[in-house]
């Protein structure tokens, strides 16, 4: 029987760290080899602040190429919805019948496992190693003790040095345009930087290009003209004009794909709709739209929630939701009652204006009869209350 570690992680991205824990169990334990095998969509992380599953593997392929003993499996980056370990565990045993497996977790997700799908089913298909990364090791012991007795795991401590480096630091350097050489594997390094993963720079002309192709000729006018109203408003209450622009642009990329597409899309990226979203297929492109923009130019989080809650809006809108939330209303070539006065405050009372919209799109509801959505009159509600 083949003892194999299991690095399973977000890796966003792997790094050097993640490379000597994988080494550091490999040698201890005599183990035969390591799969590494990133998630597809975590269900404990929010989506919008990482790489798409696809990048994510990629990196974790070039970072260990050169190691024999270590595999990348992509079982979990094809799946569609949300990832849980058991569904992968179960998998692996089914093609690797002859396996002993052992999953490789740190304190952090040593605290957290109580959480895990089905975790007092997770003893019949693996056992678990947890390694001190910058943790103590009495703490890590009593944790142990505890999940052993509570959910009848088979759990060992291996001590290995601290290696001080994290995702999340890699991340922030990238967003500040400082190096990571060292940090990362080389080839991982130049994936990064060829694909413009956790930058702030976006391609402003293809992003253009793209919408010009995903969009009919009126819809990418009307597109443009929600982008030169954001930058105005953007100016207007001091944020920053290239997100705004941006965010308009992308804001209806998803709009002329049909809904059998739609709801191929809401399958794969795991969106989870209420009653309202699911009787309302005119607003699902926003959802949808977000998660594009968010898998093919790795928009932000400021940025993606701006395109998912345009059509709807929600409660506590950041400024930016409410810019674009607004431009889509008022851009120049709209024309309803009342757009004029909409226009006008918008640039004096950006709230106020938006209560106006609301009050117009729930009265054009009202009059033909069709669903209201919650967080619109969430939002209104919301922004009735912060005035009085």
């Amino acid at each position: 029987m083949l003892s194999v570690g299991i690095m399973g992680g977000t890796f966003n991205p792997i790094h050097n760290g993640h490379l000597i824990i994988a080494n550091e169990v490999l040698n201890q334990m005599n183990l035969d080899k390591i799969f590494f095998i990133p998630v597809g969509r975590p269900p404990h992380k929010n989506i919008s602040d990482i790489a798409s599953a696809q990048d994510r593997f990629n990196m974790v392929k070039l970072a260990i190429n050169d190691n024999k003993k270590f595999e990348a499996l992509d079982i979990e980056v094809k799946r569609t919805g949300f990832t849980y370990t058991i569904d992968t565990l179960k998998t692996l045993n089914k093609l690797y019948g002859n396996y002993k497996f052992f999953f490789i977790i740190g304190y952090d997700t040593l605290n957290e496992l109580h959480t895990w799908k089905q975790i007092d089913e997770i003893h019949n298909y693996c056992s678990f190693v947890v390694v001190n990364r910058n943790s103590e090791k009495d703490d890590i012991l009593d944790l142990i003790t505890n999940y052993r007795k509570k959910y009848n795991l088979d759990i060992r401590f291996i001590s290995i040095p601290n290696i001080d480096i994290s995702s999340s630091v890699i991340r922030n350097k990238l967003k500040n345009q400082k190096s990571i050489q060292y940090y990362v594997p080389s080839e991982v390094e130049k994936y990064i930087y060829a694909n413009n993963l956790y930058s702030n720079k976006i391609n402003k002309e293809e992003i253009i290009n793209f919408v010009k192709q995903s969009l009919d000729e009126k819809r990418y006018r009307h597109s443009i003209n929600v982008s030169k109203m954001a930058v105005k408003l953007a100016q207007k209450y001091n944020i920053d004009k290239e997100k705004a622009e941006i965010a308009s642009i992308l804001h209806d990329n998803a709009k002329n794909l049909s809904l059998d597409v739609i709801m191929g899309y809401i399958k794969d990226y795991g969106i989870m709709l209420n009653e309202i979203d699911k009787k309302s297929p005119q607003i699902l492109h926003s959802y949808v739209g977000a998660y594009i923009a968010k898998d093919r130019f790795n928009v932000d989080s400021d940025i993606f929630n701006a395109i998912y809650y345009h059509t709807v809006g929600r409660k506590d809108m950041s400024i930016l939701e409410k810019i674009i939330y607004i431009a889509d209303i008022i851009e120049e070539d709209r024309n309803f009652d009342g757009v004029d006065e909409i226009r006008k405050l918008s640039f004096e009372n950006l709230d106020l204006a938006i209560i106006k919209s609301c009050d117009s799109t729930i009265k054009y509801l009202l009059e033909r009869g069709l669903l209201i959505h919650p967080n619109t009159v969430e939002l209104r509600n919301s922004l009735l209350d912060m005035g009085e």
